[in-house]
């Protein structure tokens, strides 16, 4: 099984956790293998969230998912640079793959 982490709750994160579970049948059948959201990295909890996951799923420290073995990858939502460059940088030194669309991170460093 392939454990994912994703690093934001927004509007992109969102529609993230909507196409895995969508296209899950579709994505396991291509990988020859199970995809899990194993973990999402809330920053904010005061902003109300509909992303239909687990209380057990949603964390606010990044540290749970970098010492998590168990997470292969981990896709950066949060959008910025200072802290979506640390945490990418942190993910890939604990040897997760890391996927992002960040243009202004990709573009700075």
């Amino acid at each position: 099984m392939i454990k994912i982490a994703l690093l934001g709750c927004g509007t992109v994160a969102g529609g993230v956790v909507t196409l895995l579970k969508n296209n899950k049948h579709d994505i396991e059948k291509r990988l020859g293998d199970e995809i899990e959201i194993k973990k999402l990295l809330e920053l904010d909890f005061d902003k109300p969230r509909k992303l239909g996951i687990t209380e057990e799923q949603l964390c606010s420290d990044y540290n749970e998912i970098l010492n998590d073995e168990e997470i292969q990858i981990v896709v950066e939502l949060i959008g910025g640079t200072k802290i979506a460059y640390e945490f990418i940088t942190k993910a890939m030194q604990h040897k997760k793959h890391v996927v992002t669309a960040n243009k202004d991170l990709i573009a700075l460093y």
